[in-house]
Order: structure tokens, then sequence, then C-alpha cells
């Protein structure tokens, strides 16, 4: 799900070339956008929250007057989870303003209205942060956890905020009751609405950022639609009645929820889980005169278990497709890199054997080029195909030739990618094999020193980041005699040329072989650590 920023970020455009970008907008611009992006988010979710907590003062308790469900709560903890935390200010503000014209608008007086605003304000800011930091941003019912997750910020926020309620109501409102009652009422009124109301404000979101198909919008809207129809059609009568007829919303519900949850998990099962809970609420506002207290709990608690259910069903599906495109993708990649991988062992035994003197000689050079490409494998599969680490698998390579040393091998942190780390392994057990037959590490006072460093824009001719590794040998001169090249050394001047897009420069000075590798970073998606 893509995250909408409330406030613009400065924008900018591209400098002159190894120049800084140069901004669009003055600051003073920006502020002044930020500005007013912020008071029509602070007037647009104060009149949302006047509305719907107009709505939920229709159905107040008696004796303690405390509304029974309050979907305010939820369209607040839904658009703050929307925008992030950026939002917070404007919308916390919105929060206090809208709960105060409402409260007024009641006939409550100021002294009530002004710490039910910092009430109900507390605990959507509770909820919506909380979550965030249990769960991370982008938050979707997408896994059993985030589900879970937001049930549990939902309580504690909506504990919280039934501190400050029902405090003001003992102290300061005319309603009987005591503190727990006030508190055990105002905490389940807004549980209600968090759980009620958020997951329609994040499938909405869903189906504005998702690509869907028109036949899955049409499916998802006739299903919603029969959700609601049956809703509308059963709790009416079954809302006063008790017995065998109290199962019949039920009966005929969950067919339909169990349906959207399979067939659409993260956008309209959502939405119609809320749908419900929004038809059986207004079933209880009009039927107000003759609703007991026995009907208005299990109004609730059917609220409650309905939702859970759909919800819980829908991020265990969800997670299911997850793993099943998980499932797919890994084993296409380990196709691929299969057929990869035979490819480039045939071309190393093909390659072999025409620059074979003997076939003791073919023998030596085809095992000592695979075990190279098995030690990379083994590095792979041990970092689970992330990639490895430059410094890594030179000191791998060459750990068998001569002693590692802080001093043999230096240079920043580089990841490389797993298709980037076997061309680059081949190369490096080959360069290790001239070193050892013709060069430094032919005796035992020759060293190998392997340098590398990212070679900035600006200090490139072609404007891009470059990734430079350098081979040096020392110790002994180069002793073998350059003749034709042989596939070791056309393995070190071609294969990353055509592999990676690299520049190779191999020579052989009289004080030893020396080689410089040239990798562009950004299409090789080289990254530091």
């Amino acid at each position: 799900m893509t995250r909408i920023p409330p406030f613009p970020h400065d924008e900018q455009v591209p400098g002159p070339t190894g120049s800084q970008p140069v901004k669009k907008r003055s600051k003073a611009a920006v502020t002044l956008k930020r500005l007013g992006m912020g008071l029509v988010s602070t007037v647009l979710s104060a009149a949302a929250y006047y509305f719907a907590a107009r709505y939920g003062l229709a159905l107040l308790t008696q004796p303690d007057g405390v509304a029974v469900f309050w979907p305010a709560s939820g369209i607040a903890v839904g658009a703050l989870l929307v925008f992030g935390t950026a939002s917070f200010a404007p919308i916390g503000s919105g929060v206090a303003i809208g709960t105060i014209a409402a409260n007024i608008v009641a006939g409550r007086p100021p002294e009530l209205a002004i710490p039910f605003a910092f009430a109900n304000m507390l605990e959507c800011l509770i909820v919506a942060g909380l979550s965030e930091w249990l769960l991370g941003p982008n938050l979707r019912f997408d896994t059993l956890r985030k589900f879970i997750g937001i049930f549990f910020a939902a309580a504690v926020g909506a504990a919280a905020g039934a501190v400050v309620g029902a405090a003001t109501i003992a102290m300061l409102g005319k309603a009987e009751g005591s503190f727990l009652a006030h508190w055990h009422q105002w905490l389940r009124s807004d549980l209600i609405g968090i759980i009620a109301i958020t997951p329609l404000v994040l499938g909405i979101r869903a189906l504005a950022s998702k690509q869907i198909s028109v036949r899955a919008h049409v499916e998802g809207l006739l299903l919603i639609t029969l959700v609601s129809a049956a809703a509308a059609a059963t709790y009416p009568d079954t809302l006063i009645r008790q017995g065998i007829e109290v199962t019949l919303p039920i009966s005929v519900l969950f067919p339909l929820l169990l349906l959207l949850a399979i067939r659409h998990p993260l956008t309209y099962s959502q939405i119609g889980a809320s749908m419900v809970a929004i038809i059986l609420v207004a079933c209880i506002v009009s039927e107000r005169k003759i609703a007991t207290d026995f009907d208005i709990m299990w109004a609730q608690l059917s609220i409650v278990s309905m939702v859970a259910c759909s919800l819980s069903l829908a991020a265990l599906i969800a997670e299911r497709n997850a793993g099943e495109v998980r499932r797919q993708l890994l084993v296409r990649e380990l196709d691929h890199r299969v057929k990869n991988g035979l490819t480039l062992v045939q071309a190393v035994v093909d390659r072999s054997r025409e620059h074979a003197s003997s076939i003791d000689d073919f023998c030596e050079k085809l095992a000592g080029r695979i075990h190279s490409m098995a030690r990379t494998h083994t590095m792979l599969s041990r970092e689970k195909w992330q990639g490895i680490e430059l410094g890594q698998l030179i000191a791998t390579e060459l750990a068998s030739y001569q002693e590692i040393n802080s001093k043999a091998f230096v240079g920043p942190r580089v990841l490389l990618t797993p298709a980037l780390a076997q061309s680059l392994s081949l190369v490096v057990h080959e360069l290790s094999t001239n070193a050892i037959k013709h060069g430094s590490l032919a005796r035992p006072e020759g060293r190998v020193h392997v340098a590398w460093h990212i070679e900035p824009v600006h200090e490139n001719p072609e404007g891009v980041e470059t990734l430079v590794i350098e081979w040096q040998e020392f110790g002994l001169p180069f002793v073998g005699k350059i003749g034709p090249a042989g596939f070791g050394t056309s393995t070190i001047r071609d294969l990353l040329k055509y592999e990676a897009e690299a520049s190779v420069d191999l020579s052989f000075p009289p004080d030893g072989a020396r080689c410089t590798v040239r990798l562009p970073m950004a299409p090789l998606r080289l990254t530091t650590t």
C-alpha cells in the first residue's frame, strides 16, 4: 500500500553534471504550501470526525451517557495510518475540534467537551503511533501478526482514552454510575469503533493504490451489495428477538464474508466487514426505543466477532497467497540459477579442454575452476542468496595461497549481487592461478595486494559512480612467457566485460602482474554496507 504524504517535500531538478540538484521552489513557498496542506487536513478531519461523532451521539447509554458505538475513532485512526506520522498534528487537531463541536451542538457544556476532545485525540494518536511502532508504516491486514497487532494497539489506545473520559464524567458530569462503569462503556464504544471502521478506511486506500481489474471490481462490489442486503434484511428482525433466530444473520452472512476473504482479502473483505458493523449499528439506532441493554451488548459482541473472524480469515488467506507467490518466485529463480550454472559449467569445460595440453592438465584446471564456483555457491547459500561482500569473496579465493591480513585486502564494504559474485570469483581464481604459476605466489616471499574503492561521479569521465578493484603482485617478477591468450587470460579480460559492462586492464610489467577492474555501481545494483 502506497503512503500518501500529507505534506509535499522540496521539489528538485537536476543541476549541471557533477553539481548538486537545484531546488525548484523557495523554502518560503514550500513552508507556505505545507501550512496550507496542514490547514486543509485539519479542516477535513474535523468535519469528518464531527459528522461521525454526531452519529455516535445518537445512541447514548443510560445512565452514564456514553455512546454505544463511536465510529469517529475508527475514521481518525484509519486516516492516521494511511497518511503516516507527518499527519499526526493536523489530524489530531481536527479530532479535537470535531469532538468539541459535536459535543457542544449536542448540548454538552464546554467543561466536558474539552476534556473529551483531549481523550479522543490521545486515543487516536496512541493507536496509530503504537501500530506504526509495532508493525511499521503502510499498515495492511495482510498477516495474522498485523491483525493481532492493530487489535492490541486499539485496546491500549481506547483504554487510555477511556481513563480521561471516565474521569471527566465522574468528576464533572451529571451522569450516575461509578468510574469503572464509565471507563468500561467508553472502552467498548471506542474499541468497537476502531475495529469496525479502520478496516473500511484501509480497504478503500488499498483499492486506490492497487491495480485491480474491472472484473475484480465488479465481483467485489457485487459481493459487498449481497453482504449489505443480507445484513439489512436479517438484523432488524433478529435484533429484538432471542433464541435460535439470533443465529440467522451469522449463518447467512458468514458464507458471503468468507467468499470475500478468499477472493479479495486485502480490499473488499475489509470493506464488507465494516459494512456489516455499520448496518448493525444503524439497526440499533432505529430501534433504540425498544432495544434493551441485552440487545445492545449482543450487537457489540456481534460486531467484534464478525469483524474479527472476517479479518483474521482474510489475513490468513493473504499470508497463504503471499507464500504461494514467494514459492513460485523461488522455483523460477532456482530454475534460472540452475540453468545459468549448468551453462557456465559447460562453457568452463569446453574452454578448459580447448587450452589443455594433456588430460591431467585438463583435469587439474577444470577441478580448480569448479571448486571456485562451488565456494562461491556455498557463500551465497549461507547468505540466502542476498549477495556476498567483495572482501569476503577475495579473501576466500586467496586464503589457500597466502596469509590473510588487513593490509593485503583494503577497501570499503561492498555487497555484490549473486550473478556478479559468481563471475568475479572466476576472475579472481584465474588471477590467483596465474600468480601461483608465473607470478608472485610462485615463491613463499611473494605477495598479492588487492585494493578497491568507490570512484564518485565527479571524478569519473563517464559521469557514473564506479567500483574500482586493483590487483597488484609484489615480491617476484613475472617469470612466465606471455603467449597467446588462453582460457584464464580470456576469462580475466572478457568475462566481466560481457557480464557486467566492466572495463578490465590486465598487464604484466617486470615488477609483477597488475589488473584493474572498473564496475559501474548503479546498473549492477552494487551497494555499500
